[in-house]
């Protein structure tokens, strides 16, 4: 990790509310807080996970949603 990486990582480590970075609905890094929420072990094992298999059904279809209406309009 470069040292922009690193803070992040760092930032991300200390928040309290459960934080997921995912690429095409694969999680590529988790922080503690969204590891206890979802039930692993570490952060670490949620990575490689697929979101779809994590989330309520109601919650995966609401992220879909929000995804495509992002990349369409470019709104977040």
């Amino acid at each position: 990790m470069d040292g922009l990486e690193q803070l992040a990582a760092a930032l991300l480590n200390g928040a309290p509310d459960g934080v997921v970075v995912s690429q095409q609905g694969v999680v590529l890094f988790a922080n503690a807080a969204a590891g206890s929420m979802l039930g692993y072990p570490s952060p670490e094992a949620l990575v490689g996970v697929a979101l779809q298999t994590v989330l309520e059904p109601e919650d995966a279809r609401e992220m879909q949603r929000r995804t495509e209406l992002m990349l369409k309009t470019g709104e977040r």
